[in-house]
C-alpha cells in the first residue's frame, strides 16, 4: 500500500493535483507500466501524470505510460504513449493506493 498524507481531511483538486505532482515517482509502483500488449518489443521508457479526478473518497489519477519500440530491419523506430489510470482511497488525512499486480500471463491451452 502506498500512502501520501494530506494537509487535511478535505483536499481540494488543486492540493490534490499539487501533491500527486511532488510524489510522483513515489506512486511509480502503483502504476501498470507494462507495454508488451503493444509489441513484444516495445520497451516502457517514463509514466507522466496528466490529470486527477476526486469522486466522494475515490481518487482517479490519469497517466500516461510511454514507451518505445525498435525494429532496426523493419526500420521501425516508435515512440508512443498510452493513457492509463489508477484509482485511490481518501481515508482521513491519507491518500491510499495499492500497488499493482500484473495479471497472470494468458496461454491459449486455458481456453480448452
Amino acid at each position: 500500500m502506498i500512502e501520501l498524507i494530506l494537509p487535511s481531511t478535505q483536499p481540494s483538486l488543486e492540493t490534490l493535483r499539487s501533491l500527486v505532482n511532488q510524489h510522483w515517482a513515489q506512486l511509480e509502483p502503483a502504476l501498470d507500466c507494462g507495454v508488451s500488449e503493444f509489441d513484444t518489443h516495445s520497451q516502457y521508457t517514463r509514466s507522466e501524470f496528466d490529470h486527477i479526478d476526486l469522486e466522494a473518497n475515490t481518487v482517479v489519477i490519469h497517466y500516461k505510460t510511454h514507451y518505445h519500440v525498435y525494429h532496426p530491419c523493419r526500420g521501425m523506430d516508435l515512440h508512443d504513449f498510452c493513457r492509463r489510470f489508477v484509482r485511490g482511497q481518501l481515508n482521513g488525512t491519507r491518500l491510499q493506493l495499492a500497488i499493482y499486480q500484473a495479471p497472470d500471463e494468458r496461454s491459449t491451452a486455458d481456453e480448452l
